[in-house]
């Protein structure tokens, strides 16, 4: 065998163990290992990416938490009596949503992204406290109901977002019909600091085994949880503000503000990440205290003082909104191995959707209307999630410090070797970098977590 690639013996181990289901992306940056990547080029094909990556992703959201939030704008304007619910049989109704970015952008950008695109759950619900708005001043007797006109416009507009996003969002870089072959190229060059590579299509038990045996996959699933734990107040959160005392048409523009309160914390939390991107787990301590502010003032403001209970609402919106973000790049970014990262994201996604599914049950009809147990398992809630995330981060922290403690004395090479033939079928080891084949993040000493 030809070696056009110096190779040690644990160079070879390397090719044995990872020849079979390496990156999708080896074959296409082959003979570019060496290859400079000039910063203003990266930086075009990154507003390349956006252009097309970015409105996609950002109409999906919105469109997701309209569907989400919908629920909560219905409740006021016919859905309840309609259909003759009672108040736990309409708290059910809740849905799930969840995208990932990492394969298109480095850590600070997933970040910032990531950041954006929950940002989109506060102009969606100032887009739903406009429609509600207008939908309230139809007359109530007319049919399609109130309510049912509000899930048509949806639907209708979720139909046509579906059809473009499935033709028009890529699997990943390499198979991006609008970059041309350079610039998918150094689409891949430009993320291979991430150390967790772009795509494999071969499914690895063993990265499946490592996920569930990783500490990090659990905290992460707790926190996914019990983060969730306070969404109830994303189908609640007209029925909260009516009950201070507030007419339906006043209670569809008073939900326009908490979106705004959403934008705007999150654009300062995406703004703080940028100019310390290795904080996260800081940054989302700092943005749920507001929150547990905001229930403490629910909980102890008389009930007379509807302009200081409106305003508290205001607050804890301020606070979710920016923590989720950082939690859900946070996880994103903590794991590689291609089956490993979807063995992780999907564990996460069970987390939330059991937050999402129990948040719902204790909003019920006995505790109305000042909701103290509802509040007090947000509370508690926001108590835990401080637990965990000074859990998550200590745990990563540690590690990243074994890791340099190692390399200190043992320099670890961030490349590896895959075997491959040439045109007269000799065989050659290809040098790869190592996030192009397909390791675990426990498996890659290179790969450093993300704080």
């Amino acid at each position: 065998m030809t070696q056009k690639s110096p190779a040690t013996q644990h160079t070879v181990d390397l090719v044995e163990q990872y020849e079979n289901g390496v990156d999708t992306a080896v074959d296409l940056v082959a003979g570019h290992e060496n290859d400079s990547l000039d910063p203003a080029e990266a930086r075009r094909i990154r507003n390349k990416i956006d252009r097309v990556i970015l409105p996609l992703l950002f109409s999906v959201y919105i469109l997701q938490y309209l569907d989400k939030t919908t629920i909560g704008a219905s409740s006021i304007l016919g859905l309840i009596t309609d259909n003759h619910l009672t108040a736990d049989q309409f708290n059910i109704l809740g849905s799930a949503f969840y995208i990932a970015t990492s394969m298109f952008y480095n850590r600070t950008e997933i970040g910032q992204r990531i950041g954006w695109t929950i940002q989109c759950n506060g102009f969606a619900q100032i887009i739903s406290g406009f429609l509600a708005y207008g939908i309230a001043h139809s007359s109530p007797t007319r049919k399609p109901a109130q309510w049912q006109l509000l899930l048509i416009v949806y639907t209708f507009l979720s139909l046509i977002l579906g059809v473009l996003f499935w033709w028009m969002f890529p699997d990943n870089p390499v198979e991006a019909r609008f970059l041309t072959k350079d610039e998918k190229i150094k689409a891949v060059e430009r993320i291979q600091s991430n150390q967790i590579g772009i795509e494999t299509k071969v499914w690895k038990h063993e990265q499946v085994i490592e996920a569930i045996r990783d500490p990090k996959t659990w905290l992460f699933f707790f926190l996914a949880a019990i983060s969730n734990l306070q969404n109830g107040i994303g189908t609640q959160y007209s029925l909260i503000i009516q009950s201070f005392g507030f007419t339906t048409v006043q209670t569809t523009a008073l939900n326009i503000p908490a979106g705004a309160a959403q934008i705007i914390s999150t654009t300062l939390a995406t703004l703080i990440l940028r100019r310390f991107p290795n904080a996260r787990g800081w940054i989302a301590i700092a943005f749920f205290v507001p929150s547990v502010l905001a229930v403490v003032l629910l909980m102890s403001l008389p009930w007379s003082n509807r302009l200081g209970l409106l305003c508290a609402y205001y607050v804890m919106c301020f606070g979710g909104a920016p923590s989720w973000a950082m939690i859900v790049g946070w996880v994103a970014i903590t794991s590689s191995g291609h089956t490993k990262k979807l063995a992780v994201n999907a564990i996460f996604l069970v987390g939330y959707s059991l937050g999402q599914t129990l948040c719902t049950l204790f909003w019920r009809a006995q505790y109305k209307p000042r909701n103290y147990v509802p509040y007090s398992i947000c509370l508690a809630s926001y108590v835990c999630n401080f637990v965990l995330l000074f859990a998550i981060r200590w745990l990563l922290n540690k590690e990243n410090q074994r890791r340099d403690a190692l390399q200190a004395g043992n320099p670890v090479d961030r490349n590896g070797y895959v075997e491959r033939s040439d045109s007269t079928g000799q065989r050659y080891l290809q040098k790869v970098d190592k996030g192009l084949l397909d390791m675990t993040d426990r498996q890659n000493l290179s790969f450093r977590y993300s704080l």
